[in-house]
Formats: structure tokens, sequence, C-alpha cells
């Protein structure tokens, strides 16, 4: 099953009129970080600066080390101690969260590790990111179940990942 360019994958899509979704972040819980390539697609492909969809915020050495052993692809992503992530809009909801179709950025200009959420990969091994609200989580028995309900293959994950690590390079 492939994801639409528009909307989001069938669990999502019904996360989103449900709510409260990933993209809604209880207080103190940062969006997704982003990648160099993230911040290069989304500027390009909504013509908004930077400064409108992010925010940087200091990381410190303790909580970098347990981001890259949690994820070891995101090794590189904190960059001179800073780490940017999505920012939120007035609701407390990502800026690009609409409530009726969720995220409203083209499949192919959303940031990565929105793309994989709620997995992670380690070497061969898939797990769920603990954290956060997750309709396809709830619903899925299986890992299988779970990937078919966000829209994704086994492939999709290992293509988001090399991508990740391109970024990050």
């Amino acid at each position: 099953m492939k994801m639409p360019l528009l909307g989001a994958a069938p669990a999502c899509a019904r996360c989103a009129e449900r709510g409260p979704t990933c993209c809604e972040p209880t207080e103190g819980v940062a969006l997704a970080p982003l990648t160099p390539g993230d911040l290069d697609r989304i500027e390009r492909a909504t013509d908004r600066p930077r400064a409108t969809f992010t925010v940087e915020r200091a990381i410190d050495p303790d909580e970098q080390a347990a981001l890259e052993a949690g994820d070891p692809v995101l090794r590189g992503l904190v960059r001179d101690g800073r780490l940017i992530s999505l920012a939120t809009g007035d609701r407390g909801a990502c800026v690009f969260h609409a409530r009726d179709q969720g995220c409203t950025l083209a499949f192919d200009v959303r940031p990565l590790l929105c793309r994989r959420y709620p997995i992670v990969r380690r070497g061969s091994q898939l797990s769920v990111r603990p954290g956060g609200s997750c309709l396809a989580v709830e619903e899925a028995r299986n890992m299988p179940e779970l990937l078919g309900l966000l829209g994704l293959t086994v492939d999709d994950l290992a293509q988001i990942d090399r991508q990740i690590r391109r970024d990050l390079k």
C-alpha cells in the first residue's frame, strides 16, 4: 500500500480526527528533530522561512548520548550542542498539523523522522518508540500490522534511514 502524496496513512488520518496525535505534544515534549535535508525540503516546498516552522534548543551531552543510543541512525543530528525541531503553533500542535487530515505536508516533504514515527531501527531490529500517542500502535497486534496501518514497508523504512544518514553527513 503506497501512501498518498498528501494526507496520511489510514491510521494517521483517523488519529488526526480523534486526537491527540503525535503532532500534538504534551508540555515539555519536543516535536520531531529535523535534519538539514528536512529543513531544505520544507523551506522549498512551503516557501516559508525556517524561522516560521522550527525551534532550536541547546542539548547537553548526556541528552545527546541518550538520543543517539536510543536511535543510532541519529548520530550527527545534534550540531554544536543545538537541536532543531518542528515548531508548534497557537493550538500547541505542529505548525503543519490540521485537525481534519493530520500532516498538511506532502509525504515526500515531511521530516524523515515523522515519516517513520513511531518506528526505531537498531541494525535489522525494528521496535516502537516509546511515548506519544499513536492510534496505529494501539490497533496493531504485531510489527507487520503496524507497518500496514502506517502505509509503510520494511524497504520504505530502510530508504528513510539511508536518507537520514545522507542528510547527517
